[in-house]
């Protein structure tokens, strides 16, 4: 009888320790899944600062009466922060300055007698500078090593929008072609500078960040906008008061990220 009990006894001990024995196994189980889960994904709720700079080039302006005939590169400056509150979505601010100029042709210049005296280029600004405040929205799309565990690189493409402020001096300047002792001397226009103005941009970004070290990254962005800008300048009937134009920025940066 007694062996009977000891028997039964042993079965129910070696039985709960096969229950023990699958249950720490699945919660094992569990627990990898979840690290492996966790792995899978870049960090959200990341915080990213950064600067940027570059060359912009512009579309001749169009809308006021002087627009210029030729486009050339500026330089182009900002800082951005950016936020990450899901593996495929960033939100950030950027604020962002450069210049605005065009100029015409080269106009020859001949005096009363018929002498040549020159070529006349004359040099449009319509900012300077031009600071933008934008917002953005980005697609991420996460590069990563080690089984995906270490984000190591992000593509984005996004929109951004904001107001605009365009600075300038609204002055004028002439250029003097000839003397008085070779041909009769003659003034032209050199350089015609709006007044100040605002205004909103709208654009698009598409760019690539890789992270050389944990939490520094070096990143190149193509940044195509179209601004509308509103200015004080009264002159010539208010002709030169809007103008609107697209801009392109090529631009490298540094960025921070914790």
């Amino acid at each position: 009888m007694c062996n009977g009990f000891f028997y039964v006894g042993l079965v129910t001990f070696f039985e709960k320790q096969k229950k023990m024995k699958v249950f720490i196994l699945s919660a094992l189980a569990l627990l990898g899944a979840g690290s492996v889960s966790a792995q899978t994904y870049q960090e959200l709720n990341r915080f990213e600062l950064g600067i940027n700079g570059g060359i912009c080039r512009t579309s001749l302006p169009k809308g006021s009466l002087y627009t210029g005939t030729s486009t050339y590169w500026q330089s182009f400056g900002g800082a951005r922060a950016l936020y990450t509150i899901k593996e495929y979505f960033q939100v950030g601010l950027e604020v962002n300055a450069t210049k605005w100029e065009t100029t015409d042709d080269h106009v020859p210049i001949t005096g009363l007698t018929g002498k040549p005296l020159g070529t006349d280029t004359v040099t449009y600004t319509f900012a300077r500078p031009a600071i933008s405040f934008l917002a953005h929205a980005n697609v991420m799309i996460p590069l990563f090593k080690n089984y995906r565990f270490n984000n190591v690189a992000n593509i984005h493409l996004g929109i951004s929008g904001g107001p605009v402020a365009a600075i300038n001096d609204g002055a004028q300047s002439t250029k003097v072609y000839g003397s008085a002792d070779q041909d009769s001397s003659l003034k032209y226009l050199d350089r015609y500078a709006f007044k100040p103005g605002s205004g909103w941009a709208f654009g698009f970004q598409m760019g690539y960040t890789h992270y050389i070290k944990e939490h520094v990254g070096l990143g190149v962005e193509y940044a195509p906008r179209y601004y509308s800008i509103n200015t004080l300048d009264s002159e010539l009937a208010g002709r030169n008061s809007h103008f609107r134009l697209w801009s392109h920025a090529l631009s490298l940066s540094i960025r921070y990220r914790w």
